[in-house]
């Protein structure tokens, strides 16, 4: 899905031909044909519609990389895990696909906003107001899944002036008991909603109504 919102944000929406069944954002991308899922794509769709360029990620997809290549296809490969790096992206996006202009457009547009962003932390911070601890729920089920420290989340969440509780762990994305959670009773609580999960109520769940950010109206839902 990010692969996806970078193509249409550099304005190559028209030459998009495939997306996974997760890429919801912007609408034009729900009319373009699914090549299956984000972690198992269907390989002949794929060459089915015969793409000069596949973009893609790593991680989980990095077997599927090697096959593709294989079979002939042209794939880039793109796994941002920070903010300028995700700036990077863009730019290399931009470069390979004939969009250098609006990539320089959308990262310097990025910039700005990052930098106001800092001064109003280092007000804060000048202030002598401590960071509030944040916990970023990726998917829930039994256990919470965050983000830790190895992460983009962990790295804008610090980067907007808060101290994220799965800093805990030195990965990216993992499974954290609720018991912990609980504990470690974060003061703000941000959870992701879209195509891949939907988490409803946070202050119903059993128990939660005790952590300070439910309790203090400081739950927000990002769309992904």
């Amino acid at each position: 899905p990010a692969c996806t919102e970078i193509l249409f944000g550099l304005g190559l929406g028209e030459k998009v031909v495939g997306v996974t069944e997760y890429c919801d954002y912007p609408e034009e991308a729900l009319e373009k044909e699914k090549i299956g899922t984000f972690t198992t794509p269907n390989l002949e769709a794929i060459l089915a519609l015969k793409p000069d360029l596949v973009l893609a990620t790593g991680g989980v997809q990095a077997e599927m990389l090697d096959r593709m290549e294989e079979m002939g296809l042209t794939v880039y490969a793109v796994n941002p895990t920070t903010f300028d790096e995700t700036l990077g992206t863009i730019l290399e996006v931009g470069e390979i696909t004939g969009a250098v202009e609006k990539a320089e457009e959308i990262v310097t547009d990025m910039n700005q906003r990052a930098v106001e962003v800092a001064r109003r932390v280092n007000e804060m911070e000048k202030e002598g107001k401590k960071r509030p601890r944040a916990f970023f729920e990726i998917y829930y089920e039994n256990n919470v899944w965050t983000a830790g420290r190895g992460s983009i989340v962990s790295d804008l969440i610090r980067q907007a002036g808060g101290e994220n509780i799965g800093d805990m762990q030195s990965g990216d994305y993992y499974e954290f008991s609720v018991e912990e959670l609980l504990s470690q009773n974060p003061q703000v609580y941000l959870v992701g909603s879209g195509s891949m999960s939907d988490p409803g109520d946070i202050g119903s769940r059993p128990g939660w109504d005790r952590m300070e950010a439910v309790r203090d109206g400081r739950v927000y839902v990002i769309e992904e």
